[in-house]
């Protein structure tokens, strides 16, 4: 027991003192533990108690044994492994623990081959030194010679942009700003701390090395910069707090989807929407909609009386902006009066996640499905999907009525699509310069190629 006596605890109703909170541990490690009150109960009746290491805990030099047992001679263990009864006899059990224990590892260390006690030397993260990834260059490049059939002598800026494949060094910036991110998103993630705690990192020992290069966090930082990124906030992956067993599907009409748009006219599915609203004309309407542009997302809702705005980053995708959308009709449902509603969008891939059970890694997925977890049991609500531009009044009014000044945190894979199209002026950037490049002139821009028919 490592307690000395010290009071931990308070009894307000008695204004008395107590010791009542034990500290019980290996009795190998009584004489290295220090234990201590501390005198600030932090607003609680018990105060904290802090143990440390009496003293300091070197870095480890050497690797803990280990035997290969795979390689043991067990007949020279079995053999002069032997525990007579001089060794249990005594009247000590600690000794006669002792001396087994001290026969067993002699012989043990006699008979079982063990590895090198030496630490590994780990080498550097491959993706800081530059050395190592230059390894890596004439693999990708005779993969494409390869799959091309161009010679040797064609330069490797023409094999990329034959290829639509990017440059490694582009396609690597592409996948750390990926990784970072998603970590960013991921605070329970091991590596978080030491990406965003910089009190972690030990500066002046990496930078007195010869081989120093910036930490992950400081180089995406750098090339975000480079790259002129508006990243914002990022929103936190959430895990679903309904059990699969107790997630209620909600009803999903796909019936207007069934009919091709090139060629069913405007007019059919008006018709084919209002008979639908006959059938369900005890059910109040909400219309969804969301919109994206090259200066502004939105998402918006429309209900018999609410006009519901949103404004999102312009990073965020047109998949997170319906999703966005749902979420405020459920939210705008919850606070109504009613008891029956039919929610109408015409994002099919938004109603296919949320009948879907796989699709619960997008946070506002997550939230969608607590929420119907919740109303569902309490109200009648059902989704339908219409076409969009079909000349339907409520879907219309949705589509004209996003804007809204509120941000707020969108998926880290909404950030793929303008990542890739960073890099990609980089690469087209990159490929003007290439002047004198025969496959410029006949190329000048970056694009996939489309095979001909007589190829």
């Amino acid at each position: 027991m490592l307690n000395d006596g010290s009071n931990t605890y308070f009894h307000s109703p008695t204004q008395s003192f107590s010791a009542i909170d034990l500290s019980i541990c290996s009795p190998s490690l009584l004489l290295d533990l220090t234990w201590s009150v501390l005198g600030n109960p932090l607003g609680r009746d018990h105060f904290p108690v802090a143990i440390s290491h009496a003293t300091p805990i070197a870095c480890a030099t050497l690797r803990q044994p280990r035997w290969k047992f795979d390689k043991a001679d067990w007949e020279t263990f079995r053999t002069q492994a032997d525990i007579t009864e001089d060794m249990v006899s005594s009247g000590s059990i600690d000794e006669a623990v002792s001396l087994v224990t001290s026969c067993i590892l002699s012989k043990a260390n006699n008979a079982i081959l063990q590895p090198s006690s030496r630490l590994p030397c780990f080498p550097k993260p491959c993706s800081s030194c530059k050395s190592l990834l230059e390894i890596l260059d004439p693999v990708h490049h005779q993969g494409l010679r390869l799959c091309l059939g161009d010679f040797r002598t064609s330069p490797v800026e023409s094999l990329c942009a034959e290829a639509y494949e990017p440059p490694v060094d582009l396609r690597r910036k592409y996948l750390c700003l990926n990784h970072f991110m998603k970590i960013q998103s991921m605070k329970t993630n091991t590596a978080y701390s030491y990406l965003f705690n910089f009190s972690l990192y030990d500066f002046n020992s990496h930078r007195s090395s010869l081989t120093y290069s910036q930490p992950f966090h400081f180089r995406i930082r750098d090339l975000i910069n480079d790259l002129n990124l508006n990243i914002g906030r990022i929103a936190l992956c959430k895990i679903s707090e309904v059990p699969p067993w107790k997630v209620i599907y909600p009803k999903v009409d796909f019936t207007l989807s069934c009919y091709s748009k090139a060629c069913t006219p405007l007019s059919t599915y008006r018709t084919l929407y209002l008979e639908h609203r006959e059938l369900f004309s005890d059910y109040e309407p909400i219309f969804t909609d969301g919109s994206k542009s090259e200066s502004h997302v939105g998402s918006a809702v429309v209900s018999l009386s609410t006009v519901i705005t949103d404004d999102l980053p312009i990073s965020a995708s047109i998949y997170t902006a319906e999703l966005h959308a749902l979420r405020i009709a459920i939210e705008h449902i919850s606070l109504s009066c009613g008891k029956k509603f039919i929610i109408y969008t015409d994002c099919l891939s938004a109603l296919q996640s949320i009948v879907s059970l796989h699709s619960s890694s997008h946070p506002i997925l997550v939230d969608i499905t607590y929420a119907l977890a919740n109303h569902l049991k309490k109200k009648d609500i059902r989704f339908c999907w219409i076409p969009g531009h079909a000349g339907i009044t409520g879907n219309e009014l949705a589509d004209t009525a996003t804007g809204s000044s509120e941000r707020f945190p969108i998926p880290h894979s909404d950030l793929k699509a303008c990542f890739r199209q960073k890099l990609q002026s980089v690469w087209q950037s990159n490929w003007d310069q290439q002047t004198e490049n025969k496959l410029h002139s006949v190329m000048p821009v970056l694009a996939p190629t489309v095979p001909s028919s007589s190829n």
